[in-house]
């Protein structure tokens, strides 16, 4: 399967698919939201929405935003999804789409990329250290009232 897996540019007709992977981590978004998500982000070039596709079918998403720091010559790589189908899990989509948001964000010059892994998803955590990351400072999170 991976031999015949692309990592591309997600464009618009790939919003219902990403709409649907997203909802296998619980993530209820209707097609229409993911559209307007996927138009904001092509409209920006330290914005991508990459999609791993095989058998002209969507198998994979993730979406990764480049920023700088406020103090320092740094920028700053974040991948806030990455999801792979659950028939396509455990045969290196993932890792491919991991590659692909670090190539992007290594192509702007960021000298670190963050990844988010919510405490729901059990296994990202060791898909992300096994990849090279590692538990640095503390996320804290102020939601708004």
């Amino acid at each position: 399967m991976i031999s015949t897996t692309q990592v591309r540019r997600a464009v618009d007709s790939d919003a219902p698919k990403i709409a649907e992977l997203l909802g296998e981590l619980g993530y209820s978004v209707h097609p229409r939201f993911i559209l307007e998500r996927l138009q904001f982000a092509a409209d920006r070039a330290d914005d991508a929405v990459l999609v791993a596709e095989a058998a002209e079918d969507v198998i994979g998403v993730a979406s990764v935003h480049v920023f700088p720091v406020f103090y320092a010559d740094v920028w700053i790589g974040r991948i806030t999804s990455l999801v792979v189908g659950a028939h396509h899990r455990r045969k290196g989509i993932g890792k491919m789409l991991l590659s692909a948001a670090e190539s992007f964000c290594l192509q702007r010059r960021c000298s670190q990329i963050e990844v988010t892994s919510g405490g729901t998803h059990e296994p990202a955590p060791e898909f992300y250290a096994n990849n090279g990351y590692e538990r640095l400072d503390q996320h804290l999170v102020k939601s708004r009232p």
